[in-house]
């Protein structure tokens, strides 16, 4: 079990940068990666993802409280998810486009079902 008192090592944004000055991580988009550390598709795909959860729960805590301060973390959160697109390679960006399009083809294919469903159970 570690203690408390147990000093981690400094968090880094990339082999040579740490976090911020204090090398502790604060939530926000510069206690990330650095998309230009060399990072592989994999990494800043996983990336992008992150920052759209991170971004979407400082909206939604910015919707319930109304600080200020949430809704500029989401948006923080937003330029860092499209710094990390656009560091993608062309590959990576397709693969990227093709999990959005297989996500909105699920999302219409679930509707579509659960409307069929519905009919039937309107007819019967």
């Amino acid at each position: 079990m570690t203690s408390f008192a147990h000093q981690l090592a400094p968090a880094k944004k990339s082999p040579t940068t740490t976090v911020n000055k204090s090398d502790r991580g604060n939530g926000q988009p510069g206690g990330q990666l650095d998309v230009g550390a060399g990072l592989s598709d994999a990494e800043l795909i996983r990336h992008v993802q992150d920052c759209g959860r991170h971004m979407l729960a400082h909206y939604e805590r910015f919707e319930a409280f109304g600080d200020p301060a949430d809704r500029q973390a989401a948006v923080d959160w937003l330029k860092a998810q499209n710094e990390a697109q656009a560091a993608l390679s062309d590959a990576g960006k397709a693969e990227r486009e093709a999990e959005i399009q297989r996500a909105i083809d699920d999302g219409v294919g679930f509707f579509a079902a659960r409307g069929a469903a519905d009919r039937e159970r309107l007819v019967a």
